[in-house]
């Protein structure tokens, strides 16, 4: 399994999601074979929320990680432990600290 996660980027811009600009071709091709999901929504509208959610499937007034108190609390198990546990192994690659 690959999970990418493409923070900050607005669907209405990706030839993707039919931007008429040709943004992402090298996108366009891989998704043309791959799942692609077009009805989602996030479930905060900063970076630091909307990840604790995305790797725990907690709400964040669930886990209240957020830009104030930017650390998911140990008692929350993210799906990279659940898969880790299972025998997969797990690899992170991020720009952003």
């Amino acid at each position: 399994m690959l999970w990418i996660v493409w923070d900050t980027v607005r669907a209405d811009r990706l030839s993707l999601y039919g931007a008429e600009r040709k943004t992402t071709p090298f996108l366009d091709s891989w998704a043309a074979d791959a799942r692609v999901f077009e009805d989602c929504t996030s479930t905060a509208n900063e970076t630091v929320a909307s990840h604790a959610s995305m790797f725990t499937g907690y709400l964040p007034s669930e886990h209240g990680a957020n830009a104030l108190g930017r650390y998911l609390a140990d008692e929350f198990t993210t799906t990279v432990e659940i898969f880790g546990g299972a025998g997969y192994r797990t690899y992170l690659y991020s720009s952003n600290p």
